[in-house]
C-alpha cells in the first residue's frame, strides 16, 4: 500500500530532539517511529503501553526529583544500598544487603506497597 495519508504534530522541540536522537540511534527515522507506534496500536487494539494517572504521593515526587529537592545522590549501587541500610526498611532487605545483595527481591504482598 502507498503512503500517502499525512500526519502532523506540534510537540515540543526539545522532545523532537530527545526522541529522535534515540530513534537513531536504533537505526530509524521519525517516519519509521511513527509508523510503527501506529503498526503497534493496531495489532494491540489500544495504546502500546500503560498510561496512568500518577497517585499524589508520586506525582509530588516527581516534581521534587525534577526541582532537585530531596535527592540521595550515589556512586554506585553499593553506596545506594549502603544508604538504604541507615533508611527504615524491612530487616530482611538489611540482611540481603549485608550478605552481597544476593536476595531475592520481595514481592509486594510480603512488604506491602512500595
Amino acid at each position: 500500500m502507498r503512503k500517502t495519508a499525512v500526519v502532523r504534530a506540534r510537540v515540543e522541540p526539545d522532545l523532537k530532539e530527545r526522541a529522535e536522537s534515540v530513534f537513531a540511534r536504533v537505526g530509524l527515522g521519525p517516519t519509521q517511529a511513527i509508523t510503527l507506534f501506529y503498526k503497534q496500536v493496531e495489532l494491540r487494539d489500544g495504546l502500546p503501553f500503560d498510561v496512568v494517572v500518577p497517585k499524589p504521593t508520586t506525582r509530588r515526587a516527581f516534581e521534587d526529583s525534577e526541582a532537585g529537592c530531596d535527592l540521595v545522590i550515589c556512586e554506585d549501587a553499593n553506596g545506594m544500598f549502603q544508604k538504604l541500610l541507615v533508611s527504615d526498611v524491612h530487616p530482611r532487605m538489611h540482611e540481603a544487603v549485608r550478605e552481597g545483595y544476593q536476595a531475592v527481591c520481595p514481592t509486594r504482598q510480603e512488604y506491602g506497597e512500595i
